[in-house]
């Protein structure tokens, strides 16, 4: 049904799509859309690590197409866990990013 749904629809109605169907689960119940994510104001980061999976690795990316002034980084040899596994460069990257905002 993805490929049927891709010829009906637009490319920011499937990221709408995407959103809602990977993040409703992390909410308390509400749902979260690319239109949600595009209403984001302040300057945001994105870090996911380079082995981390499929499913996040899209909720990454459709995160990082609607919100606006969002910034993605992607830690290298990290999976989900990367704050865990790399802590001190999961800093670093942080703190370099708020120093510019």
């Amino acid at each position: 049904s993805g490929p049927r749904i891709a010829t009906v629809i637009g490319r920011k109605e499937r990221v709408d799509i995407l959103l809602a169907a990977l993040l409703n689960g992390m909410s308390a119940g509400l749902a979260f859309t690319g239109k949600n994510a595009a209403l984001i104001k302040a300057p945001t980061l994105l870090v996911e690590g380079e082995h981390t999976t499929t499913l996040f690795r899209s909720t990454m990316k459709a995160l990082a197409n609607s919100i606006p002034n969002s910034q993605r980084l992607i830690m290298p040899n990290v999976s989900h866990g990367l704050h865990l596994e790399e802590p001190v460069e999961f800093s670093r990257l942080t703190l370099e990013f708020l120093a510019k905002h």
